[in-house]
C-alpha cells in the first residue's frame, strides 16, 4: 500500500486518483479470502506487482540490499528513537513510529539547545576561575545522547523532590561512549567533573583519601638547618647535615654538605601527603564525579562502603578528622564495561542505591554513522557504508572464532575511517591490519586467520575492493 501511495507521488499520471485505487486493492486483499478475485481484480494486482518489480530493476524505487542478501535487523532502540520516521504519503503510521509524536520527526538535542533548557539550574552556579577548568567543553552543534538527556532532564526534575536522582549506574560495551557521556552531561549542566578509576585491589578508604609525592621545595627541606644557623654557627649546622661534630667546620663546608643533603633527598624516596580523593571533593563541592570501571574491585564489600554517602547531605569524613556533607547539587555516575573477564559482581545494596541503572549493549548502525561522521568530518556515505559491514563481520568473525581479547569496538572502526580519509583506499589492506587485525590480537596465528579472512571477503565491498 505503501508503495502504491509512493508511485502516486512520484508519477501521479499513472494514478489519477491514488485514494481510489488503495481503496480498490485494499478491498480486495480484505475479500479475497471470501469471494475469489475476479480477472479484472487479479489483473489490477498482477500489473501494480510487475510495474514495483520494474521500477526496482531499473532503479525508479531504491532499495539498498547488501550483496550478501542478509538485511540488518531492526532494534527495539532504532525504532524507539523515532529515527525511521518520516513524510507521511498515505495513512497514519502505527508501528515504526517508536514513542515520539507520530508523524513527525523527533528534533536532535545538541549541547546548545540542552544548555538553553537547562539555563536556570546553570545560571545559579559561581564557579571560581579554577573549578571552570575542571568543566568539559563541546562544540554547540554535539549531539546529545539520549542516555544523557535522560540522566540530565531526571535530575533537574527531581531536584526538589525529597528523594532526588543524584546516582546512577551506566553500563555498557566499550566505546559505546559511556565516559564521553558524563562529559556531555557536565558541559550542558554546567558542572566540574572529577573521575576515579577503579582497580582490583581497591579499598573503601581510596574513595575517601589519596596519597600523593610531596614535590615542594619545603618536603626536602624539613630538619635540615636554616641559612641563619649556618652562617651564626656552622659548628651545629655541619652536625645536624652530616651527623658529625666539626668544631673547624666552615660556613663552605655547611653549604657543601646542605647541598648533598638535599640531593640525597631528592634521589631517595618521595615524600608523599595525604590528599582529599576526587570522589570526596566532588561529593562535597558539587561537582559531577564519575567512578569508571566499578565491577573490577575484588571485594565487593568496597562500594557497600560508600553506601552511607548517597544522599544529598549525608556526613562524610574529611582528612583532619572533621566532617562535611555532601552538597545537595553533587552527582555520581557508576560507568561500567561489561564483557571483560575480570568483571565482577557488584553487590545488591549498591544497585538498590542508584537512581536508575542505564544498559547499553547495541549502538544502532545508524548512530555509529552519525558519530563516525561527526568525529572524523568524513561524509563519503558508500565508503563508510562499506566500512561498517567490513568492521561487523570482522566483529562476529572474531567472536565466533573466540577472539576476544584484544580491541575490535566502534573506536577501531572510527580509526579505519580516518586512516582511509587520509590515505585513501589504495593501501586499504595496510589501513584495516593497522586498525583492526592488529588491535584484534597480538597472537601471529589469529592475526594470520583474520588477514586470510579480510582477503577472502574484501570484495564483497565494493567501496573498499
Amino acid at each position: 500500500m505503501a508503495i502504491i501511495a509512493l508511485i502516486g507521488s512520484v508519477e501521479p499520471e499513472l494514478f489519477t486518483n491514488v485514494e481510489s485505487v488503495l481503496s480498490d486493492i485494499q478491498r480486495i486483499l480484505i475479500y479475497t479470502q471470501i469471494i475469489p478475485l475476479l480477472e479484472e481484480e487479479k489483473s489490477k494486482l498482477w500489473w501494480v506487482n510487475d510495474y514495483i518489480y520494474q521500477k526496482i530493476l531499473d532503479g525508479s524505487i531504491k532499495i539498498n540490499i547488501p550483496d550478501d542478501g542478509n538485511i540488518d535487523m531492526l532494534s527495539k532502540r532504532t525504532i524507539s528513537s523515532g529515527s525511521l520516521n518520516g513524510d507521511v504519503i498515505y495513512g497514519t503510521p502505527d508501528i515504526l513510529v517508536g514513542n515520539s509524536k507520530k508523524n513527525k520527526k523527533t528534533k536532535k538535542l545538541t549541547v546548545e539547545s540542552a544548555k538553553k533548557e537547562f539555563a536556570s539550574f546553570i545560571n545559579s552556579h559561581n564557579w571560581s576561575d579554577e573549578e571552570r577548568m575542571l568543566i568539559p567543553q563541546f562544540p554547540d552543534d554535539f549531539p546529545i545522547p539520549p542516555e544523557v538527556a535522560k540522566m540530565a532532564k531526571r535530575y533537574i526534575a527531581s531536584k526538589s523532590d525529597k528523594r532526588p536522582m543524584v546516582n546512577f549506574m551506566w553500563r555498557g560495551i566499550t566505546s559505546y561512549g559511556k565516559s564521553t557521556g558524563v562529559e556531555v552531561m557536565a558541559c550542558i549542566l554546567d558542572m566540574p567533573l572529577l573521575r576515579m578509576t577503579c582497580h582490583t585491589d581497591m579499598v573503601t578508604q581510596d574513595f575517601l583519601s589519596d596519597f600523593v609525592p610531596d614535590t615542594s621545595a619545603a618536603a626536602n627541606t624539613d630538619n635540615l638547618p636554616d641559612f641563619e644557623t649556618i652562617q651564626f654557627d656552622p659548628e651545629m649546622a655541619y652536625e645536624m647535615l652530616t651527623g658529625t661534630r666539626d668544631e673547624n667546620a666552615t660556613e663552605d663546608m655547611c653549604l657543601k654538605a646542605y647541598g648533598e643533603a638535599v640531593a640525597k633527598r631528592n634521589s631517595s624516596s618521595p615524600h608523599f601527603v595525604h590528599v582529599m580523593s576526587n570522589y570526596v571533593k566532588a561529593l562535597t563541592k558539587g561537582y559531577i564525579v564519575e567512578v569508571q570501571e566499578v565491577s573490577r574491585i575484588k571485594d565487593a564489600g568496597v562500594l557497600v562502603g560508600l553506601n552511607e554517602y548517597d544522599r544529598p547531605n549525608s556526613v562524610i569524613p574529611l582528612l583532619d578528622g572533621s566532617y562535611a556533607r555532601r552538597d545537595e547539587n553533587a552527582i555520581c555516575i557508576f560507568t561500567d564495561n561489561v564483557g571483560y573477564n575480570s568483571c565482577r559482581p557488584v553487590d545488591p545494596s549498591v544497585l538498590r542505591r542508584m537512581s536508575f541503572i542505564i544498559d547499553s549493549y547495541e549502538l544502532p548502525k545508524e548512530m555509529v554513522i552519525d558519530r563516525i561522521k561527526y568525529n572524523t568530518g568524513f561524509d563519503d556515505d558508500e565508503i563508510i557504508e562499506d566500512c561498517y559491514n567490513l568492521w561487523n563481520d570482522f566483529s562476529q568473525y572474531c567472536q565466533e572464532h573466540d577472539i576476544t581479547q584484544g580491541a575490535v569496538s566502534v573506536t577501531e572502526l572510527e580509526m579505519l575511517v580516518m586512516t582511509i580519509k587520509y590515505d585513501g583506499i589504495s593501501n586499504i589492506l595496510e589501513n584495516i591490519t593497522d586498525t583492526l587485525v592488529s588491535k584484534a590480537t597480538s597472537d601471529y596465528e589469529e592475526r594470520q586467520e583474520l588477514l586470510d579472512f579480510i582477503n577472502t571477503n574484501i570484495s564483497k565491498y565494493k567501496e573498499l575492493s
